[in-house]
């Protein structure tokens, strides 16, 4: 039942049905942590994001050592912009299991809130710790963009070999930019 609620809703995107064959998955298994935390993503792409994050808050208190569940949790709280439980939890996963991707994320929700020190830290931190992630270049070109520091943005950006940003929620060409380009765009920036 609870594969068969992943491929409705991975697979087919038929929310309805993956609810469907995850509650009997709950019923048979109430004590497995990935049950609730898929139910918490299924609510979440239906826009229900307050009770996505209490069914993920089951999740997390069913294995408080899972760093994935910890950190899907602060994710959806960061939708939520409640950042200070998005924080907490995203800094439990990453105490469980640094990884480059995390620490990018981490890097995003800070400068969501215009905290462009914390975002700066959470990328030194990963570099220190030898974790990367694909989007360590992007997020910091948006740090040093946020900082109206442009040419350490675009020294940033130019030396990612990436051809683009492609992830979940976005994709983003990386087409050929100037400096002078970026700060001709100064005051749509502010």
């Amino acid at each position: 039942h609870w594969a068969m609620g992943t491929v409705y809703y991975q697979g087919y995107l038929d929310y309805d049905r993956a609810l469907k064959e995850l509650t009997i998955a709950q019923q048979i298994n109430p004590n497995d942590s990935a049950i609730p935390l898929l139910i918490g993503s299924v609510k979440r792409r239906q826009g229900k994001f307050e009770e996505a994050a209490t069914i993920m808050e089951r999740a997390v208190s069913l294995d408080p050592n899972n760093a994935y569940n910890s950190f899907t949790l602060g994710a959806t709280y960061a939708l939520l912009r409640k950042y200070p439980e998005a924080q907490k939890h995203i800094d439990r996963a990453l105490l469980l299991a640094p990884t480059g991707l995390w620490y990018a994320r981490k890097a995003r929700f800070a400068l969501l809130q215009g905290e462009i020190e914390m975002a700066r830290a959470a990328l030194n931190e990963a570099a220190a710790k030898s974790v990367t992630s694909p989007f360590d270049f992007y997020y910091g070109g948006m740090l040093e963009l946020f900082a109206h520091d442009y040419k350490a943005a675009m020294s940033r950006l130019s030396s990612d070999p990436s051809d683009a940003y492609d992830y979940q929620w976005f994709l983003v060409p990386k087409a050929p930019v100037s400096y002078t380009h970026l700060r001709a765009h100064e005051t749509v920036l502010d």
